[in-house]
């Protein structure tokens, strides 16, 4: 396989978010550049004006061509067509679908074209008028009557095979929503992946792949995905619309009387959402709004305020879990919302469940850098080009193996698009 150019694009709660890696000969994958600037025709993830979106993919477009040109990459660049797309678990719906085929031979060992053929019999199924078929995803085999994990089908033998399979079904109308928006730039959906799905590509570990049932969170500024896994297989995708970083923001609007600009930066500078970890002496001054005085408020105060609303959300977070069917050993929090210090011991306290936040890290040559975690899903949506999705399967070369996190990923050549994307104050753990 030739070296390649791959794009990715995020449409977010409120920001159109893009990057552009170069997959490599071997699968490695090369992290070029990436973009990302707040967008008006976005209301809660859903395209609400067309042109507005355009223009912010447009403006993204833009600023990755200067530094492609810059790094002598523009003419692969201008070249590029096929874009994979993170789209909201809001606009799609999951079904669990079994599939079955008798064996010729049972002596003989299952074949990979035997395990593809049953996998794109449920691809080519006709979905309903407005819909359409984005993810077939193994999550179980049975070989007469016998489990097998879907990384060890093929090999097995026996006379029949039952399959189970995670279907994630689309909105047909966002979807063409997004080809509109990207095709003004001659740029075409070649995949559409549902975003939390994509995140987890970002942030899970090998050994929550392989041995444990585990959530990913995903929390961003208007709502909060969620992929639920059971040893690699894909349980369930849900959808939480109330719970967001701007639900916090709006209590403290509402509670202090100051504009959201204000609200959401007191918020990111001395937010807690538990308050028994806030200080009492120490206190937090903003500017008058609606005429009144400055005012003061302890960060024991502003948690008191927060601490409500993000227990209802985790709350709602942990009754989804649930609905997949059984409780889990771990939450993954990512996305922006990830960051609000006391989310890690407020959902302990709450779930009875282990939990970490999700950083996605990337692999250099010199060294591992952490990137914030507002930007897993579009880390995870370029990881997904050169991974098995082309196939069925939303899985990376590295989940089963055990050694560095992101082996197989090198970090070329990173542009000053990039370096200045992703070099925010946020305080992240750099594994040993």
């Amino acid at each position: 396989m030739k070296e390649k150019l791959t794009m990715a694009i995020d449409i977010c709660s409120s920001k159109v978010s893009m990057m552009v890696g170069k997959e490599h000969a071997k699968g490695q994958m090369t992290f070029l550049a990436h973009y990302y600037i707040p967008c008006d025709g976005l209301q809660k993830g859903c395209i609400e004006n067309v042109e507005q979106v355009a223009q912010s993919i447009k403006s993204c477009y833009k600023e990755l061509e200067k530094a492609m040109v810059e790094n002598g990459l523009g003419s692969e660049y201008h070249s590029l067509r096929d874009v994979t797309v993170g789209i909201a678990t809001k606009h799609t719906r999951y079904e669990s679908i079994p599939n079955s085929q008798t064996r010729r031979n049972r002596n003989t060992p299952i074949t990979q074209k035997e395990v593809d053929e049953l996998r794109k019999e449920i691809e080519n199924m006709a979905a309903k008028e407005g819909e359409k078929i984005i993810h077939v995803i193994a999550q179980s085999y049975y070989v007469d009557k016998n489990f097998v994990s879907p990384q060890k089908i093929v090999g097995c033998t026996g006379s029949h095979i039952t399959a189970n399979y995670f279907v994630s079904i689309a909105n047909v109308e966002e979807m063409k929503k997004i080809s509109q928006c990207t095709n003004q730039f001659n740029l075409q959906p070649k995949n559409f992946i549902v975003t939390p799905i994509a995140s987890a590509n970002a942030v899970l570990l090998p050994e929550e792949r392989e041995n444990m049932r585990v959530a990913v969170v995903d929390m961003g500024s208007a709502f909060t995905d969620i992929a639920v896994y059971h040893k690699g297989a894909l349980q369930g995708t849900f959808n939480i619309d109330f719970a967001g970083g701007d639900s916090l923001t709006n209590e403290i609007v509402h509670a202090c009387k100051i504009s959201v600009d204000k609200a959401n930066e007191v918020k990111e500078a001395e937010g807690l959402c538990m308050s028994e970890l806030a200080s009492i002496d120490k206190f937090i001054e903003f500017s008058a709004f609606y005429g009144q005085a400055p005012q003061k408020l302890s960060q024991r105060g502003l948690a008191e305020i927060i601490q409500p609303r993000m227990e209802l959300i985790v709350d709602a977070i942990d009754k989804l879990i649930e609905r997949s069917g059984s409780r889990v050993e771990r939450i993954v929090f990512t996305g922006g919302g990830a960051k609000m210090q006391g989310l890690k011991e407020l959902t302990e306290s709450i779930t009875g469940c282990e939990v970490r936040i999700g950083i996605p890290y990337i692999q250099t040559e010199q060294d591992t850098i952490a990137m914030p975690t507002k930007f897993a899903t579009n880390i995870g949506l370029v990881l997904s080009n050169n991974n098995e999705s082309k196939k069925g399967k939303v899985s990376l070369p590295w989940w089963g193996r055990r050694m560095n996190l992101f082996d197989g990923i090198d970090l070329g050549r990173v542009t000053d698009v990039l370096v200045n994307a992703f070099n925010e104050k946020e305080e992240v753990e750099i594994p040993a």
